[in-house]
């Protein structure tokens, strides 16, 4: 028998760690976070890469106005993640 779960495998997940943590009917704070990819044994054997680039400002088909609109959006939406607004 295979003791080997991800034997040659590759899989992908998608999502912002910043985002909403697992839902969990009656369970309290430590029993979500543990719920969590990052806190799986599975964890160590993760590769994580990040995206950097943000392809939509790189569209041909953006004016220069559509352009700057998107990036202060995306700025904005990236600084609530971290924390660092709070305007609405």
């Amino acid at each position: 028998m295979q003791t080997n779960l991800l034997v040659e495998k590759v899989i992908v997940f998608g999502g912002d760690f910043r985002q909403v943590l697992p839902v969990i009917n009656g369970a309290g704070r430590a029993e979500i976070v543990l719920a969590s990819l990052n806190s799986s044994y599975l964890w160590e054997h993760c590769k994580v890469l990040k995206l950097t680039k943000n392809m939509r400002l790189l569209s041909d088909g953006l004016s220069p106005e559509e352009a700057a609109d998107l990036r202060d959006f995306s700025d904005w939406i990236l600084k609530i993640g971290d924390g660092k607004t709070c305007r609405a």
